[in-house]
């Protein structure tokens, strides 16, 4: 029986009508593929086989799986909050970069740093964090009582009671970005009532992770439990669903992170209105003397003293283009109008 090598095999299927994202789809056995490889694969020594054995594994499985070298701590970032903001002079913006240890107090301390606010946004697109103890901290910063909140294993974590809370009419924006910590976090304000979510599904990667060492000095990570809600619910692959959902390209986002006024529509290559040109010239194109030239001055500078002043035109409001934060917007402009009608029966 004639052996093939895996460009053989490949261009067989092809060759047969099978795709090749057909052929990736079928049950493969690792040691099988891995034999065949080494068995006919040119130009490729054993180590450098097994790293990319062992790579990609570990790609395949990113989330779930990951490689931390020596001398890196894995911290994407020491930021717990990235931006505080105010909207339309009622309204606190606070967007979460990390879940950690203090996030509960950072975002309390933000809010409170606002005058008067009416509600708040919390922007926890594209957050993250393993930290599911800190979770719990920031969730009391929204709930004041004594409560079950997260299940992390056969551990029911719970807030404490305290004597303040923000008590604010909430929206959390989340994406499929949202991860781990953070999409834990959006769950319990979402299950506890604290506030609406807007947005997409979170990313689904709500895991507790432990590390093995490796030879190489390595530290592999493994998610090997996952993080539910008090009922048992579990935040599971498919993510937090928001209560509205918004289908917003990811590169949009990021744009309006930066800039929430960034309008994303092309400009338009068109030029403006050609300038208005006005022209003044004596109609009967006849020589003024001296006399006629100091009395019609006379009458400019009357006539400039009883004209108005012309108003100074004022710059129209700028618009919120960022389509998740315009709707937290409108719903808390909703909330926060409704007792001032229901007064008004």
């Amino acid at each position: 029986m004639m052996r093939r090598g895996l460009g053989s095999s490949i261009g067989l299927l092809c060759a047969t009508g099978m795709g090749v994202s057909a052929w990736a789809e079928a049950p493969v056995k690792f040691e099988e593929v891995f034999s065949l490889v080494k068995s006919n694969v040119v130009g490729v020594s054993e180590a450098d086989l097994s790293k990319a054995a062992a790579m990609g594994l570990i790609e395949k499985l990113a989330g779930k799986v990951e490689l931390i070298e020596p001398g890196s701590s894995g911290t994407v970032s020491a930021n717990l909050i990235a931006k505080t903001n105010m909207f339309e002079n009622a309204f606190a913006y606070v967007r979460v970069e990390r879940v950690a240890k203090g996030l509960g107090q950072k975002i309390s301390d933000a809010v409170k740093s606002v005058k008067s606010p009416k509600g708040l946004v919390l922007d926890l697109r594209f957050a993250r964090g393993e930290d599911y103890t800190a979770v719990v901290d920031a969730a009391n910063a929204f709930v004041k009582g004594e409560a079950d909140v997260l299940k992390v294993g056969q551990d029911v974590r719970k807030t404490q009671a305290r004597g303040e809370g923000i008590e604010l009419p909430v929206t959390i924006l989340v994406n499929r970005q949202t991860r781990g910590a953070a999409e834990a976090l959006a769950a319990i304000l979402q299950d506890q009532k604290v506030g609406l979510l807007i947005g997409g599904r979170t990313a689904g990667q709500a895991l507790v992770f432990d590390e093995f060492p490796l030879s190489g000095g390595q530290q592999l990570k493994i998610a090997r439990t996952r993080v539910a809600l008090p009922s048992g619910k579990e935040i599971g692959s498919d993510g937090v669903a928001p209560d509205i959902s918004l289908d917003v390209d990811e590169r949009n986002e990021r744009r309006w992170l930066e800039d929430p006024y960034a309008s994303i529509a092309r400009a338009s290559t068109a030029g403006g209105p050609a300038p208005f040109l006005t022209s003044v010239t004596n109609r009967n194109n006849r020589r003024l003397n001296g006399a006629e030239v100091a009395r019609r001055h006379r009458e400019e500078l009357a006539d400039e003293e009883t004209e108005p002043e012309p108003r100074r035109a004022e710059a129209p409001p700028q618009v919120v283009q960022d389509a998740a934060l315009a709707r937290a917007l409108d719903f808390l402009k909703g909330v926060t109008a409704a007792p001032r009608l229901r007064g008004a029966k």
